[in-house]
């Protein structure tokens, strides 16, 4: 059936992209004009540098090839995962050659420091390409790590107590597992690479990310990886169709199991109310207050996806003359 392939699966999720950045820009147009820039500014940043949007130019993102390149530096030493000419991913839990592993950011820096900063709350240093804000990963991994199909969730025990959330909350570094979140997708059975590991993508549920040192990415950005694999879970069924997985484990916990303060409520409210009422977990994540423009996470969430893996790919080159 057509409306089950890959092809198929990924127009959908473009189209609903599209249909949400439409409606977020008529709301946007028939507001009072303010009477100075505000957080409306990083919504239509980005709405007109999207694809999905004008596709125009704005400069609000940096474009030159180095802010990557430091990036992965960054990356490299903070995490301390070079050895021998090798770099450790750890979801693989395994060395790999340089060329074949990617500095990938959670949080897009393609959204600009603005929309960070209105959806997380003003942190400084500023963390668009901060160490906190991405991960070493073996490029077979990354090529699906935005997809719907994986999200990383917190490693926690079944059925944990009170007592061990707040001490997982309370850790400096804390630890993280995979979850597959589509049980459709027509690849979970076949090798992640498949010239040197038996690993396949099935395999990688509840595996826990192995770091080599003591430096972990931000729960924060993780937490907006998660919101954004389940938004595009939801998006990529057809008309009638609902997605196959659910926001719980086999226990009834919660994929995501404890609470946080990481983003916006009111931000999060209506990205809960475009997705369903079902998806209320994810509110466990929202602030105690409201902050800024209520749509800029669904707004910032829609621009990724309708970015496109072509054009996120091509946002990234990197100059590794002189860098692992």
């Amino acid at each position: 059936m057509w409306a089950q392939t890959e092809e198929a699966r990924q127009l959908f999720e473009q189209l609903r992209a599209q249909q949400c950045r439409v409606t977020s820009f008529r709301k946007q147009a028939e507001a009072p004009k303010p009477e100075r820039r505000s957080l409306g500014a990083s919504f239509i940043n980005l709405f007109i540098s999207s694809p999905m949007g004008l596709g125009i130019r704005t400069g609000m993102e940096p474009r030159d090839s180095r802010f990557q390149s430091q990036f992965r530096m960054k990356l490299l030493e903070d995490y301390e995962v070079v050895k021998n000419g090798k770099i450790w991913c750890p979801i693989m839990q395994d060395w790999f050659p340089p060329s074949t592993m990617t500095a990938a950011h959670l949080f897009s820096y393609k959204h600009g420091q603005a929309s960070m900063d209105a959806i997380f709350g003003q942190i400084r240093p500023a963390e668009l390409f901060s160490s906190r804000n991405g991960l070493m990963i073996c490029s077979a991994v990354e090529e699906y790590f935005d997809a719907g199909v994986i999200t990383i969730v917190p490693d926690l025990p079944e059925r944990p107590t009170m007592a061990m959330l707040s001490y997982w909350l309370g850790q400096e570094t804390r630890d993280f597992k995979i979850r597959v979140i589509d049980s459709s997708w027509s690849c979970l059975d076949m090798k992640i690479i498949q010239e040197s590991s038996p690993t396949k993508w099935r395999d990688l549920d509840n595996r826990r990310l192995y770091f080599r040192g003591r430096y972990h990415p931000a729960a924060r950005y993780l937490y907006f990886h998660y919101c954004l694999q389940v938004l595009r879970r939801a998006w990529r069924v057809g008309p009638g169709q609902r997605a196959a997985f659910e926001l719980y484990d086999e226990l009834g916990k919660p994929l995501w199991g404890t609470p946080g303060r990481y983003m916006a409520r009111n931000m999060l409210r209506a990205f809960v109310e475009e997705l369903g009422h079902e998806y209320e977990p994810l509110m466990q994540g929202g602030t105690l207050l409201d902050r800024g423009d209520s749509r800029l996470l669904l707004e910032t969430a829609a621009a990724q996806i309708g970015l496109g893996k072509e054009e996120e790919s091509e946002s990234e080159e990197e100059e590794e003359d002189d860098i692992l």
